[in-house]
């Protein structure tokens, strides 16, 4: 499959089942894989994963929705807990706090930085899933689980979660959402033969 096609193809699927034609090893390999090479402000690495599969990511999501507060809607919750995944994604604010020291002129350029160098392992990780036929979705309950997942999963202080991966088999679709005109989004200059 093209980048484009599987760009055009990817969105949040909520959908997901446990189902899937990848072994548990070929899975690591992917994850490290994107690590890997993706790329990161200042070549910082500071975001960083775990990956829970199977029944371990079924306990994830069961401890969130014992939490009230994070309002998880059911038939959202029926796909996390069915998924065969989560990523979980955090930022080691070590990473961040000693390039901010280095370049106090770009203190908070520093901070939004790593929080894009995320977005880029989001992105590549998603798009990844999708070349591969599996679906997922990127939610933020981090504030109802992090103490949990520090204490679970031994995570270091400095280590901020900031999203959760969900990812499985595509069971149903959502239906495409409305796209802005591209005249609203996108402008050229220039090129122009003439």
């Amino acid at each position: 499959m093209e980048y484009t096609e599987i760009i055009r193809k990817r969105r949040s699927i909520y959908d997901l089942g446990d189902k899937i034609d990848f072994s548990n090893e070929e899975l690591k390999y992917f994850f490290e894989d994107i690590l890997n090479f993706s790329p990161s402000s200042m070549n910082s690495q500071s975001t960083k994963i775990i990956l829970l599969l199977d029944e371990e990511s079924k306990k994830f999501w069961e401890k969130i929705k014992e939490n009230e507060n994070a309002k998880l809607r059911p038939e959202r919750y029926k796909g996390f807990h069915g998924a065969k995944g989560t990523v979980l994604f955090f930022i080691d604010m070590d990473i961040v706090n000693i390039l901010q020291e280095k370049f106090p002129s770009l203190k908070e350029n520093i901070r939004l930085w790593a929080y894009e160098s995320s977005a880029v392992i989001y992105t590549n990780i998603w798009n990844g899933l999708m070349g591969m036929g599996l679906g997922a979705n990127i939610q933020h309950y981090s504030a109802f689980v992090e103490d949990y997942v520090r204490e679970k999963y031994k995570v270091a202080k400095n280590l901020k979660l900031v999203a959760q991966m969900p990812f499985g088999k595509i069971l149903s679709t959502e239906e495409e959402k409305e796209k802005t005109p591209m005249d609203d989004l996108f402008k050229m200059y220039g090129g122009q033969k003439g």
